[in-house]
């Protein structure tokens, strides 16, 4: 009995002062988009948003990486706790949503050497097209509309060899997030080299975190209020050199195109 109550005073001396228990939570991500995720390196702005918010709310992520496609049916079928880079578009219960906590702006990249006017999203008819799966969805019925019965576009989980493509020619346009584009061509052998057109064609794409659990995703949204609020989240974005765009969408909800120059 005395071996007993000197083990019960060392657990209850090893235990957290605030008593709280650390659960864990599975959280599962699309494959490599830097620099918003960088599965070798379980790292990436979205990866450490989402582990610093979720450690403040008093858990501990366990990252698991998939095909884009594959996280919301993981979500959906409860084999994970919480599912990034999720858009309304996609068949999810409404209150399963986190709050908005990343806004991408995707863009048609072209080389400015083939001087292509793609002023529309019907003018991609035209083109060899290679752009980001999933994007069929995401980017509202129009687009999905124009390459529906296009046969030179394709989708594909590697944007690294998305941008590789179009550096070397091998399609006429790819459609992407500016901020991933910019991260992927800085590290090709010939992206220092090749001038490119953006052409800015829809509107930022809002993305959720999808949490089913209530409790989960209450801490959540309450954590992710704080990190923007105390500057972390714009911190985070500097480390990454991403463009802050959720700011603004806070501000000016109803504010849905951003302009920026579009030759670089």
């Amino acid at each position: 009995m005395r071996l007993l109550a000197k083990l019960v005073m060392l657990a209850f001396l090893a235990a957290p002062a605030s008593g709280a228990v650390v659960r864990s939570v599975d959280v599962v991500s699309g494959w490599d988009k830097p620099p918003y995720v960088i599965a070798q390196g379980d790292t990436g702005f979205e990866i450490e948003l989402v582990k610093s918010v979720l450690q403040n709310a008093g858990y501990e992520p366990n990252m698991m990486y998939v095909p884009m496609g594959r996280s919301v049916r993981l979500v959906k079928e409860r084999d994970v706790d919480v599912a990034l880079s999720v858009s309304r578009r996609n068949d999810i219960p409404e209150a399963w949503f986190s709050d908005v906590y990343v806004v991408y702006q995707n863009v048609v990249v072209t080389l400015k050497n083939r001087n292509l006017s793609i002023e529309r999203v019907e003018d991609l008819k035209n083109h060899t097209v290679a752009a980001f799966q999933t994007a069929s969805e995401a980017l509202g019925p129009q687009f999905s509309q124009t390459v529906a019965k296009h046969k030179g576009y394709l989708e594909m989980a590697d944007q690294h060899r998305q941008v590789s493509m179009l550096l070397l020619g091998s399609v006429d346009a790819i459609v992407l997030d500016r901020n991933i584009f910019e991260a992927i061509r800085s590290k090709h052998p010939k992206g220092p080299d090749v001038e490119v057109t953006v052409h800015e064609l829809f509107d930022v794409s809002l993305y959720h975190a999808v949490i089913p659990n209530k409790q989960l995703r209450d801490k959540f949204n309450l954590e992710l209020t704080k990190f923007r609020e105390s500057g972390d989240y714009q911190a985070l974005a500097n480390e990454f050199s991403l463009i802050n765009l959720l700011d603004n969408y806070v501000q000016y909800p109803f504010l849905t195109h951003l302009e920026h120059p579009s030759d670089y």
